[in-house]
C-alpha cells in the first residue's frame, strides 16, 4: 500500500472516538503520513424565514 501524506479523522463526543483517534494515529504512523487533521463537524443552526423577510427584496412601489 502506498503512503499517505495526510490523514483527516472526524471527532466528536461517542464512546468509540477515542478508538477511531488511535486507530488515525496508527495508520499515520504505519504509512507514513505527515499530517493528522482532527475534525469537528457540527450541524448549523436552523434558519428562520419569516413572512416579512421577503418583502425586503421586493421592487418598490411607485407612488399613486
Amino acid at each position: 500500500m502506498s503512503d499517505f501524506s495526510s490523514i483527516l479523522v472526524h471527532m466528536d463526543a461517542s464512546p468509540r472516538c477515542a478508538e477511531r483517534l488511535a486507530l488515525a494515529i496508527r495508520l499515520a504512523q504505519e504509512h507514513g503520513a505527515a499530517t493528522l487533521v482532527a475534525l469537528l463537524a457540527l450541524q448549523p443552526p436552523a434558519t428562520v424565514t419569516t413572512a416579512s423577510a421577503s418583502c425586503c427584496s421586493a421592487a418598490p412601489r411607485a407612488a399613486s
